[in-house]
């Protein structure tokens, strides 16, 4: 064998093998999606794979670190499911707080030590640009569909609330906080109890009136 058909066949098994890679990140994705993080099991991922569960872990070590891919490369969008049929600002609120507190449990039941990992990357890696920028797009993204709720719900809002610079706080102080839930022994029960505490004060009748 030569050294171009040697170069031609590596390259079609690289090849070949990231083709693997991105159809189990999308049925991973699909599934994550369809029936909430925690409740798809890497076995589940492989069969509707129609591949083994060791082949699996040859790509991905852990359910954890799949999901982390899928939202560095933007492949995975939370789906906000926001009461259409508030009709006064408290069921507004009430609204909102069972939508993020839902969103930050899915971040609980991905392993710290995983998203550790990407936080180093991210801190670390010359070339990690676009995990940053990607992650903070799905970010921005989920912060726009918070605003267009609460625009759409503007006859409920105290007058004259400063929406933009509520989600700024909101965003910062619960990012503030998952961090510190991810760096130390704080139990995920607490990071909820802390989280509904700040989306009460930033967006509770007291806190919204400036």
């Amino acid at each position: 064998m030569n050294a171009f058909t040697l170069k031609r066949d590596l390259k079609m098994k690289v090849s070949k093998k990231e083709k693997n890679r991105q159809a189990i990140l999308e049925v991973a994705g699909e599934l994550f999606r369809s029936k909430g993080f925690g409740a798809v099991s890497m076995r589940e991922i492989a069969e509707v794979c129609d591949i083994a569960t060791g082949t699996l872990y040859n790509y991905f070590k852990s359910k954890g670190q799949i999901f982390i891919e899928i939202v560095i490369q933007k492949q995975f969008k939370l789906t906000t499911k926001f009461d259409e049929n508030a009709e006064t600002y408290t069921e507004l609120v009430a609204s909102i707080k069972k939508q993020i507190i839902s969103d930050v449990g899915t971040i609980t039941e991905v392993e710290k030590s995983d998203w550790q990992s990407v936080f180093q990357i991210i801190t670390s890696d010359a070339d990690s640009s676009q995990y940053l920028s990607n992650l903070l797009y799905l970010d921005s993204q989920y912060l726009q569909s918070i605003k267009t709720y609460l625009e759409s719900k503007a006859h409920l809002l105290p007058e004259n609330s400063p929406i933009d610079l509520l989600l700024e706080i909101l965003y910062n102080s619960l990012g503030l906080l998952v961090i510190r839930y991810l760096y130390t022994d704080m139990p995920s029960a607490l990071l909820m109890e802390k989280g509904l505490e700040q989306i009460e004060f930033i967006l509770g009748q007291g806190g919204i009136k400036y």
